[in-house]
């Protein structure tokens, strides 16, 4: 259609209203509804998030009230799309987690069957080749069995083919493409199977049958639909370094770089051509171009991994209130559902005492029994609807509690989408050791700064892990008998080196070494150490004291960790124990390190405070354990 067609053009928002208005006029619902998906379509392409939203409910509500769910899963999956093309691969798999669950309901087996598919796709973009296997066959297997027509199935099958040959299984992704061709509905889609099976032989390393199928594909006309300008030179580069012709593939690369640009390409890829780009270089012999695009590559990628793991972060810490929210929002609805149900008692109770007296009032007796079966009528319909009410709050508990296996998820998708490139952050850091000469001190100090951000977000990742595994497990471990004090000076000693010069660090001994217990070391001196550093890190002369001393009433050990820095801000005294607060943001660091002890504190049944009390300069921490 015209609209379809001008789809990324506002002419399509007139377009649509036109379409609109002729539609109402013959009662025709299904053209409504796709004149309001146009709309939605258009502020997809704009990349206007709300604007989208609002044309998105309008359809859905339309759509829904007049049946025409082909339109109401279409401006859905338009929605999946915005976030998985800006990686926000949690939001998307929430929305088709649900868009799934409402096909069930609907029994529409084509929202079934793309939800199925998304999920394949986002795992996949995610680096999880064998999940995406699983649900990309699962929708093939749906779609044989419910008979559902899809005329760009080759899409689907060359999908799991990629994602079979990221995972090795060479014999079961060429099945996969014969399949393909068997299914293809339309000849001029034939470059991509052709496609496949190059890459799958590429992969392999058998190169000659790799060239044969790129020759076939470059020699396709436009009537066969042949793959675009980028794939092409694409293929053309990844058979150039799969043969070693390592001036081919620099040439390619440069070839690439306006092409990418003008088409609005993400920048991830044409970082990772950088690496490629600095492979040859160094398979060349050119050691100072190889450096200078490796160190190119590493400092662009650092960039945009810092920015698309605040990014998720962000989002992740979105979602988790949102989920408080409406958690807390379950939680009044389940006490005002109590609340009524102690006022209908009570009601039962009054007209019960009502209906003794009516027995002493004979004149009055049969007026009250008319009430009273009016009442208990009332109540049993109140106290059904309250029943159907529980069922409903105890289903959507079950939802929550998925949401946080999602959540959980969502880290460990983190950790593969981080980890994997860090491998070959470091892999090619030692290759460049092995390339710089001793006399060559400025590559060193390349390779000194690749090593040091590595740690950095290898640092990162441990954090959010390290309090995820806390938040969502128990303690774990055994209690060990130990001195205090030789806890309190491996904690110092663990510290020292981190601390500045000039500054002072001591353990101050109130028993004389004579207070020893039965307690989980481990995570006291994770929360010395932590509190420690954090003192460290913003004390930058004076002294740091670490101490302890018994509660008033025998119960509890309180450890105390003073120092002399710049002290806590007033106002922000709790705040600083939030995850990712920071009370200086030019220091490094997340704001996690505190967040971690407070976790660890109350998992042990102890608590950690700031010293309100204390007045003199910098700030002390006050960390207690009970004791057996």
């Amino acid at each position: 259609m015209k609209c379809a067609s001008k789809s990324k053009s506002y002419e399509v928002m007139a377009l649509a209203d036109t379409l609109s208005d002729l539609a109402g006029k013959q009662d025709n619902r299904r053209m409504q509804a796709a004149a309001l998906s146009y709309k939605t379509d258009y502020y997809y392409y704009k990349g206007d998030k709300d604007s989208m939203l609002y044309y998105m409910k309008q359809c859905q509500d339309f759509s829904s009230r007049y049946g025409q769910l082909t339109h109401y899963y279409f401006v859905w999956t338009k929605l999946i799309s915005y976030y998985s093309n800006r990686k926000q691969f949690n939001l998307a798999l929430h929305e088709i987690n649900k868009m799934l669950e409402q096909a069930k309901k609907d029994g529409y087996k084509e929202g079934i069957y793309r939800s199925y598919i998304a999920t394949a796709n986002i795992y996949f973009l995610q680096y999880m080749a064998n999940i995406a296997i699983r649900y990309y066959k699962m929708a093939i297997e749906y779609m044989k069995e419910n008979d559902i027509k899809d005329y760009n199935i080759h899409v689907l099958y060359t999908s799991l083919a990629k994602a079979l040959v990221n995972e090795k299984r060479y014999d079961e992704a060429l099945d996969v493409l014969h399949e393909a061709e068997k299914n293809l509905s339309n000849k001029r889609y034939l470059a991509n199977i052709k496609h496949g099976y190059f890459s799958v032989y590429l992969d392999m390393g058998e190169t000659e049958k790799a060239r044969k199928y790129l020759d076939r594909i470059i020699s396709m006309d436009e009537g066969d639909v042949a793959l675009k300008k980028t794939e092409i030179l694409n293929a053309e580069k990844a058979y150039a370094n799969a043969t070693g012709d390592w001036k081919k593939v620099i040439e390619l690369s440069d070839e690439l770089v306006p092409i990418y640009r003008n088409a609005g390409i993400d920048s991830s890829v044409t970082i990772q051509d950088l690496r490629i780009k600095a492979k040859a270089y160094f398979n060349l012999g050119d050691t100072l171009k190889g450096v200078k695009c490796l160190q190119d590559f590493i400092s662009r990628y650092i960039k945009n991994t810092e920015a698309e793991t605040k990014s998720k972060l962000n989002e992740f810490s979105v979602m988790l209130e949102v989920d408080k929210l409406s958690a807390e929002k379950k939680e009044l609805e389940i006490n005002s559902q109590k609340e009524k149900i102690r006022y209908n008692r009570m009601l039962i109770l009054v007209l019960s005492c009502l209906l003794i007296l009516g027995l002493i009032f004979i004149l009055f007796v049969s007026n009250l029994n008319r009430r009273l079966t009016k009442s208990n009528r009332t109540i049993e319909k109140k106290n059904h609807k309250l029943l159907v009410s529980q069922q409903e709050l105890a289903a959507a508990k079950e939802k929550a509690e998925k949401a946080n296996e999602v959540k959980t998820m969502f880290l460990q998708s983190i950790t593969h989408e981080i980890r994997t490139p860090l491998n070959a952050i470091v892999g090619f850091s030692d290759l460049l050791a092995s390339h710089i000469q001793d006399s060559d001190k400025e590559a060193k100090e390349y390779s000194d700064i690749i090593h040091q951000n590595s740690d950095l977000l290898l640092g990162l990742i441990d954090s959010v892990l390290y309090i995820s595994d806390l938040e969502f497990s128990d303690i774990t471990g055994v209690k060990v008998e130990m001195g205090v004090d030789i806890c309190c000076l491996d904690c110092i000693e663990r510290v020292r080196p981190s601390v500045k010069e000039g500054v002072e660090i001591v353990f101050t001994d109130k028993y004389d070494g004579g207070l020893v217990l039965n307690a989980y070391f481990g995570y006291i001196s994770e929360v010395l150490v932590r509190l420690l550093d954090n003192a460290a890190k913003f004390t930058d002369q004076g002294r740091i004291e670490l101490s302890y001393d018994m509660s008033q009433d025998d119960k509890f050990i309180v450890f105390s960790v003073t120092d002399t820095g710049m002290g806590i801000p007033e106002g922000i005294e709790e705040k600083i124990f939030d995850m990712f607060a920071k009370g200086n943001m030019f220091m490094p660091g997340i704001g996690l390190g505190l967040s971690i002890t407070r976790v660890i504190a109350e998992k042990l049944g102890g608590s950690i405070t700031l010293d309100r009390e204390y007045k003199e300069k910098g700030s002390r921490f006050l960390f207690s354990v009970p004791i057996d």
